[in-house]
């Protein structure tokens, strides 16, 4: 039986109205069978079951009032209410007897009340009046029931409730609920940022209301896949009525009642029109890239890029504008135009307005919407320059580089248009790009105007060294056709021996200028050879003794013409380099040749060299004029002289020692000069690597004594008689049977009839040269018998090639060197098993 709601007229509260309206004791009016349920189900019920006098005193305690608040009957019956009422709560009994007085009831009341431990309960009272049998009211009953669990039930729900709705108020997304109708019946606060309206305002209206009808044509069929029962995942640009076209990625979740059918739908829509038009712009940017990449002309970067960008906005105008050095004109080269005239050219910056210019030279990008309201640009100056370009709206990127305005890219149109952040930002980056690509054009025509440059003086340079070549190689011919007659008479004279000292006299200084012209013209070549390595080492395991015997042997003579005293020390263990003889011997005969020439009469000269296991040191020391300190770090440089002046003067070209310092390092090692200043002589210090084990002098056999070669017929074939007729006086005062012919042809027959053991031939001959006289004799003489011997003023590498291409045995550079001459006789003489019979 229900205490409460419509049952209260029956049961416990009409029992309790009867037996108080009687105003006896209830076993008088009523039988004891109801009296005894009346106590059974005031006992057995959970709720607590109190009555109370007017006064708000206790008359009656059921065990489901002792269960709730903890006081047993004894200890509540005949005490006030408020023993279960906070105090604060007080005033509330008041008016609840107040109206009990008056014959009301109280029904469903939530309260608070306080237990026996202290503990507050949440509470639902009903409240009745008991009256007497007249009908007066003389006391209360009341039924409680403990809605602790409810209340805390419905906070949580409530809590719940509200965290649900702060995540889905704050979400970056649309949320909201759709019905079969295509009502909204749920939306979060986002619908407020798209559409400008409270989102509570939106609940019960159709969806084609809110967004519009474009807007809700596109997404209807979608809508209707989810009334169906499915999942709907999209992305689409819309057309919203109150909120522009944007892009959006949306998803549909059906709602299926108990029975299965769709009620309605969750929406959840991102706004991706951001991420879109990023992407969107980062297409259009490599786009605008790959279009000017290959272009070096700035005017075609120009022009692709403000065509590209005026076609994807649709404008009437895109220009590029670069800025002069005084910042008071702009220059557009080339631009785009739709359907207006082009305004290529210069322009005055100040006629579009002092307060855009100023905006510009901030480097900061100009959106303008309206020309005519803007206040950048509705100056009465500047407007009529807008209106002549047919320019209502606009943006201007402007391009600023070390705090200075250089450049411009604007796109303008003939209507008003609202542009978005993203359109001036993308108009940015391309003015950006441009800028750089303009750049790069114009550095890569210069650098290709530069190269093509380089390479024409490169050509130049290559065509002076080659005709420097050509040009040494042919002094070097002429100077050495004269004087091969001059060193051949020399050499004549020598073996005359005249008795008179003073035609010896003679002969030694013509010797001695000869040899000295001979190495300068050398030592001219040697370098030019190594400047544009052209130079070749024939290295072999050399000692360094024999290398400073032949560069002592060689500076002899112009050591002791200036009665030097000359010092010679070697290490005492033998010392072994991997080096070209000849060179080496070259180089520390140069050293030796420069003291001599620059140490006064009589001077002191050294040469000392130390081996350390892993490299040589050989040093060159004079007591000559030694070398300022200033010119030390030039000392090496081609065509320098230390001391130029009259009194000082030796002759030179200031090449020796540019010589010996590139030789040196082609056998990798290093030289070094030293000096304590003006008269105070000089060092020279040159080291190499070396080693001290050998399995041989291979050296050695070559520059032992040529032995005597016995009596040769030799032919001497030259254009140039002197030289012919001289070396023909020279070698026949040595025993050799000698032959003369002036030309190739008459060299042919000299072959014949002489049958010479070996030929002196010459190349630049008349009739037939002497590469031709070459390969006839070899045709004629197949076991090479007869030895062949270029003596020519030719004596560059490709030269040496040619002769031995054409079958020369040896080639030597005029003025030859009667050694070398020896040398090779003494190398045909053991072939010959006829030549003893000879002698």
């Amino acid at each position: 039986m229900s205490l409460f709601g419509a049952e209260q007229g029956s049961g416990v509260f009409s029992f309790l109205r009867r037996v108080f309206a009687n105003g006896a004791d209830p076993q008088r009016g009523v039988d004891a069978e109801a009296a005894a349920l009346l106590a059974a189900i005031v006992s057995s019920s959970d709720d607590a079951i109190i009555s109370k006098t007017l006064d708000g005193i206790i008359t009656s305690w059921n065990a489901g009032a002792e269960r709730l608040f903890g006081y047993s009957p004894t200890e509540a019956i005949g005490q006030s209410m408020t023993l279960i009422i906070p105090t604060e709560r007080r005033e509330e009994e008041n008016e609840i007897l107040r109206r009990l007085r008056r014959g009301e009831r109280v029904e469903h009341f939530e309260t608070v009340r306080v237990a026996k431990g202290g503990q507050t309960l949440d509470v639902s009272l009903t409240i009745s009046p008991v009256r007497d049998r007249h009908g007066r009211v003389i006391g209360a009953s009341k039924v409680g029931r403990d809605i602790s669990a409810r209340k805390r039930a419905a906070a949580e729900m409530q809590a719940a409730q509200e965290l649900l709705r702060l995540i889905v108020d704050n979400v970056p997304a649309l949320i909201s609920y759709v019905d079969r109708d295509y009502r909204y019946q749920l939306n979060n606060h986002t619908y407020e940022t798209w559409f400008g309206e409270p989102f509570q305002n939106l609940a019960g209206r159709l969806v084609s209301e809110v967004l519009g009808d474009a807007a809700f044509a596109k997404v209807k069929p979608r809508m209707d896949e989810a009334l169906a029962g499915q999942l709907v995942s999209y992305d689409d640009q819309l057309p919203y009525r109150n909120g522009g076209t944007r892009w959006i990625n949306a998803n549909y979740i059906p709602h299926f009642d108990t029975n299965g059918s769709v009620r309605g739908f969750a929406v959840l829509v991102h706004d991706v029109d951001a991420h879109r038009q990023a992407e969107d712009a980062q297409r259009f940017l490599v786009a605008v890239h790959d279009a000017t990449r290959g272009l070096r002309d700035p005017s075609e970067v120009m022009l692709q890029t403000v065509s590209l960008v005026g076609s994807r906005f649709g404008v009437i105008r895109c220009a590029y504008g670069e800025v002069d050095d005084a910042v008071e004109h702009l220059l557009v080269t080339r631009g785009y135009t739709d359907g207006v005239p082009t305004v290529a050219g210069w322009h005055r910056l100040d006629r579009f307005g002092d307060s855009m210019v100023k905006e510009l030279k901030g480097g900061r990008t100009a959106v303008v919407s309206d020309v005519r309201t803007d206040a950048r640009t509705n100056d009465p100056a500047a407007l009529p320059t807008y209106e002549a370009m047919q320019i209502r709206s606009m943006i201007i990127a402007p391009i600023v580089k070390g705090g200075r305005l250089v450049a411009l890219l604007v796109m303008a149109d003939r209507i008003v248009r609202e542009w978005s952040s993203n359109d001036a930002w993308l108009l940015e980056q391309v003015a950006e790009r441009i800028f750089f690509a303009v750049e790069s054009a114009r550095a890569n025509a210069s650098l290709t105007e530069s190269r093509d440059e380089l390479q024409r003086l490169n050509a130049e340079l290559s065509e002076a060294d080659r005709r420097k070549d050509e040009f040494l190689a042919v002094l070097a011919h002429e100077l050495r056709n004269p004087l091969a007659p001059i060193r051949n008479a020399v050499h004549y004279l020598r073996l005359k021996a005249s008795p008179d000292p003073a035609l010896r006299n003679a002969r030694d200084i013509i010797d001695r200028q000869v040899r000295h012209l001979v190495r300068l013209v050398d030592d001219l070549l040697d370098v030019s050879r190594i400047s544009s390595g052209k130079i070749g080492l024939q290295k072999e395991r050399v000692s360094l003794a024999l290398i400073v015997t032949n560069a002592v042997e060689s500076s002899r003579p112009a050591i002791e013409s200036e009665n030097h005293q000359l010092t010679v020390s070697l290490p005492a263990e033998p010392v072994y380099l991997d080096a070209d003889l000849t060179r080496l011997a070259q180089v520390l005969q140069n050293l030796l040749n420069n003291a001599a020439k620059y140490t006064a009469p009589g001077g002191k000269i050294g040469l000392h060299a130390e081996f350390d296991g892993h490299a040589v040191a050989i040093r060159v020391v004079d007591t000559g004029i030694g070398i300022p300190r200033e010119m030390l770090p030039r000392v090496f440089d081609l065509f320098t002289q230390v001391d130029r002046s009259i009194e000082r003067s030796t002759g030179g070209l200031g090449i020796g020692l540019t010589l010996v310092q590139r030789l040196v390092e082609l056998h990798g090692g290093t030289v070094e000069a030293r000096s304590e200043g003006t008269d105070k002589g000089s060092e020279f210090i040159v080291r190499l690597p070396a080693f001290a084990e050998s399995t041989g002098d291979a050296a050695a056999s070559n520059s032992s004594e040529a032995k005597s070669a016995g009596r040769l017929r030799v032919l001497i074939v030259d254009d140039n008689v002197d030289a012919a007729d001289t070396l023909t006086e020279m070698l026949r005062a040595s025993g050799h049977d000698v032959d003369t012919a002036y030309d190739g042809l008459a060299a042919i027959g000299a072959v014949d009839s002489h049958r010479p053991d070996v030929v002196l031939l010459d190349i630049g001959l008349p009739k037939l040269n002497g590469y031709d006289v070459a390969r006839k004799v070899r045709q004629s003489d197949p076991q090479r018998r007869i030895v062949l011997v270029a003596v020519t003023g030719w004596g560059q590498d490709e030269d040496r090639r040619r002769s031995q291409q054409a079958g020369f045995d040896h080639h030597l550079v005029k003025p030859v060197d009667p050694a070398s001459l020896d040398r090779i006789f003494a190398l045909v003489a053991p072939s010959m098993p006829d030549i003893a019979a000879r002698r």
